[in-house]
């Protein structure tokens, strides 16, 4: 088509058309708009600060983006919301609900305590336990030997230290499972300390 130069900015631009006079849809929109008697719109955005040709006489913002912020910062922010507060439907108690809860959370553990005893009780549980079992002597050959041995043999057991906690039940700790009667005799919370700390030993050793 060939080249021709822009009849309002003076710029030369390719042709496309046979036709085309302007460079650009913005030098026909501010062409037509001097024409009409509009050359006087001539306005500084509030967002950006820059100068621009206004198309319409209600037009404030030079862009759809200046006018997409300042609908964002006008938008209400929503109000927030108050906690639900309930009664408890077993002891009456006043508590924030979640959703559709209906119980306190005293009276929800409560009743998880309660079944998860009803459960151990039936013969399911007992079933899964002992697969549970079976699979960790299967995974842990040299451990079960050592408790079984530890377990048939009491009065072989050498005791390499006793913790000095009051506890009724103590439990037999093998330190080293090559040698099965040597344990270390540990209350409940002692024996669950014992083991996280040689399993952070083990962690740390195999970086």
């Amino acid at each position: 088509m060939g080249t021709a130069k822009c009849e309002y900015c003076g710029e030369s631009f390719k042709k496309r058309r046979k036709a085309a006079q302007f460079c650009s849809r913005s030098c026909k929109s501010k062409n037509q708009n001097e024409n009409r008697g509009y050359a006087s719109r001539e306005k500084m955005c509030p967002v950006c600060g820059k100068h621009f040709h206004a198309n319409n006489a209600n037009s404030i913002r030079c862009s759809r983006e200046c006018y997409s912020k300042t609908r964002r910062r006008a938008a209400p922010k929503p109000a927030p919301s108050l906690p639900r507060v309930k009664a408890c439907r077993v002891c009456g108690a006043a508590f924030v609900a979640k959703g559709p809860a209906k119980f306190c959370q005293s009276c929800r553990d409560h009743v998880r305590l309660q079944r998860a005893t009803e459960y151990r009780k039936t013969r399911a549980y007992k079933e899964a336990h002992r697969r549970a079992a079976l699979r960790w002597q299967r995974s842990n050959p040299q451990k079960a030997k050592a408790q079984s041995l530890a377990k048939s043999h009491p009065g072989r057991l050498n005791v390499l230290y006793e913790c000095p906690c009051a506890s009724d039940t103590k439990h037999y700790h093998h330190p080293d499972y090559t040698k099965p009667f040597d344990v270390l005799k540990l209350c409940y919370k002692c024996h669950a300390e014992e083991h996280g700390r040689s399993g952070s030993q083990a962690l740390t050793a195999a970086i």
